[in-house]
């Protein structure tokens, strides 16, 4: 059986009567993860995720090995059954041995819906690192605050549990459909002692603890350094290290091994120079860049001590949830208004230093939120509030802002609605509602069609 064949191949295929794989979701140098149904005696128990490796020829060792992180990850998920942690975790029900298909090995887990799934069709979730990619510029604070404490619940939840992921970075984050974070790859998480910690220094090195490379011991405070180089991305769309780790000039000696290869680059990170987040991305206020700049200290001691510890901080800065403007989430975000007056004057400070920067999907949700707050204001002109929509509906109809035909139709009928509530501001509502429902006609097309 040819690798590049895999997910063709076994499209719609039962396996061991009890898993049918309907179509590929994603693929990788490991294998192919399907969407799936576990069938029971003729009935559909569950849908899963299905991921079959590319190796072939395993023996029950070699699936050992290559299915530790798996294994890991089940006995993680079997300790926190029942508790706020499972919620953000991923369920690893089976896994084993094809005989029948070159003796690959294959993982059952728990599926995640990515946004734009419907009843009959399961859409790939998105990654965190796949969302960075998307905002080369970082996010707004206020969306970036609102993954931030999401991401805060999920690892908080499983230090409650005294338990650390040690290799939190933003590809082993998933999004699902309901915005809600999935903390993936727990390969490396640990139970810790007694004492708070855990022995070891394996994990990515970029988002590694300084104190892992160095001295081998992890804590949670070690989980919130990597916390802290993920919101910093968010941010600014940077890497703070990412110069340190591609300059050739100073790489390690080759004749190190990998333990002093590890410890060699957090010394490195270690003494870095410390760039705050502001520097790229203006309209982060101050408290963010205080936070960022503590959860990523050298020190452990000068650290929150926990991801719920840098929950509250954030709580504290915060009034209300921040809210998301893409995705499902859209509806929250037009139903429930922050203070738009407060709002409208940091949106506009940032929109006006843009400048001659291209435009994107960054400066479409500033430029939508800003025209909610106009609304919301009735002392703009319906001009001014019409030429902002008109330019965000261009940025996705030529594609700089990437939104299916769900989104568009909420974002239509969102906008819509904002106006509704506020007199209509002379503008043509009706012709945003037809629009919506040409989005949502399209929808029904393309769900019509055979997915199979």
């Amino acid at each position: 059986m040819a690798e590049e064949g895999l997910a063709q191949l076994l499209k719609g295929v039962t396996i061991q009567g009890r898993y049918k794989l309907r179509r590929a979701l994603a693929e990788g140098n490991f294998g192919v993860i399907f969407h799936a149904e576990h069938i029971v005696l003729g009935q559909l128990v569950r849908q899963i995720a299905f991921k079959v490796s590319k190796k072939t020829n395993l023996t029950e060792k070699d699936l050992k090995e290559t299915f530790s992180e798996a294994i890991r990850s089940a006995q993680i998920y079997a300790e926190v059954a029942g508790t706020e942690a499972a919620r953000y975790l991923l369920p690893v029900y089976d896994m084993g041995l094809l005989d029948e298909y070159d003796r690959r090995g294959f993982v059952v887990m728990d599926l995640v819906r990515g946004d734009g799934s419907t009843d009959t069709y399961c859409a790939t979730p998105e990654n965190m690192a796949s969302l960075l990619r998307k905002h080369p510029q970082g996010m707004l604070p206020g969306v970036a605050t609102s993954y931030m404490k999401k991401l805060c619940m999920a690892v908080g939840a499983m230090h409650g549990q005294g338990i650390i992921h040690r290799d939190l970075k933003p590809d082993n984050i998933l999004i699902a459909e309901d915005g809600q974070l999935r903390v993936t790859d727990l390969g490396l998480a640990a139970k810790l002692s007694a004492g708070g910690f855990a022995h070891g220094a394996a994990a990515t090195y970029e988002y590694m603890a300084p104190e892992t490379g160095i001295l081998g011991t992890s804590s949670k405070a070690a989980d919130v350094y990597s916390m802290g180089l993920i919101f910093y991305e968010i941010l600014t769309g940077k890497m703070p290290f990412h110069d340190l780790f591609c300059d050739r000039d100073h790489s390690p000696p080759c004749e190190l091994s990998d333990e002093e290869v590890c410890r060699w680059w957090q010394e490195k990170k270690k003494k870095a120079p410390y760039v705050s987040p502001s520097i790229y991305n203006r309209a982060i206020p101050a408290w963010q860049d205080k936070l960022i700049a503590r959860c990523m200290s050298p020190n452990p001691m000068d650290r929150p001590d926990h991801a719920m510890a840098v929950l509250e901080e954030i709580r504290t800065k915060t009034n209300s949830d921040p809210i998301i403007i893409t995705g499902t989430n859209w509806n929250s975000w037009f139903s429930l208004p922050p203070d738009w007056a407060s709002e409208r004057e940091g949106l506009e400070d940032y929109l006006h230093s843009w400048g001659q920067t291209q435009r994107d999907v960054c400066w479409f949700e500033a430029a939508s939120k800003l025209a909610l707050c106009l609304i919301h204001a009735r002392d703009a002109g319906s001009k001014g509030i019409m030429k902002l929509l008109d330019e965000c509906e261009t940025l996705f109809l030529i594609g700089k802002a990437k939104l299916g035909y769900r989104e568009q139709a909420t974002w239509y009928n969102g906008m819509a609605d904002a106006l509704e509530r506020n007199n209509g501001m002379g503008m043509d509502i009706k012709d945003l509602r037809e629009k919506a429902l040409k989005c949502l006609k399209k929808i029904c097309r393309v769900t019509a069609a055979p997915k199979e």
